[in-house]
């Protein structure tokens, strides 16, 4: 049986070994062959929703958060509603520190898709940025 203490450790150790896992299967050279092959593709199709999420996503594994907010928007813009993006743009405002906003935006996200588990790992981390491990388990 866990008790909290473990919890609180699991919750803090998360973060590390997703982004070691990322950094693994996604190295530096990867982002950056994967970015230029999706900037291709979107001075082909400006309009295509799904590449500007890509692309945001994208920017999100490698923390550059401020474009990834912006490709989020541009794909909200082009088909509202069809991708995930409050998921990913509360992980971006994670990364830029901005905790309390990327918590606002990730509850609203859960409220539409209570059952979505990047989602709820994501505001899990946000809570104990925030430090309230209580609300993270």
């Amino acid at each position: 049986m866990w008790n909290p203490s473990s919890r609180r450790q699991c919750i803090r150790a998360t973060p590390a070994m997703l982004l070691l896992a990322a950094s693994l299967a996604f190295g530096h050279g990867a982002y950056h062959e994967e970015l230029q092959r999706t900037d291709e593709q979107i001075a082909k199709s400006p309009e295509n929703g799904s590449l500007w999420f890509h692309r945001g996503y994208l920017n999100v594994l490698h923390g550059e958060w401020q474009t990834a907010l912006t490709d989020l928007e541009h794909a909200d813009r082009l088909e509202p509603h069809k991708y995930a993006t409050d998921w990913l743009r509360g992980q971006a405002l994670a990364a830029g520190g901005k905790y309390e906003i990327a918590k606002t935006v990730l509850d609203d996200f859960l409220k539409e898709h209570p059952e979505h588990g990047g989602a709820l790992a994501s505001r899990a981390r946000v809570h104990d940025k925030l430090g309230a491990p209580e609300a993270a388990l």
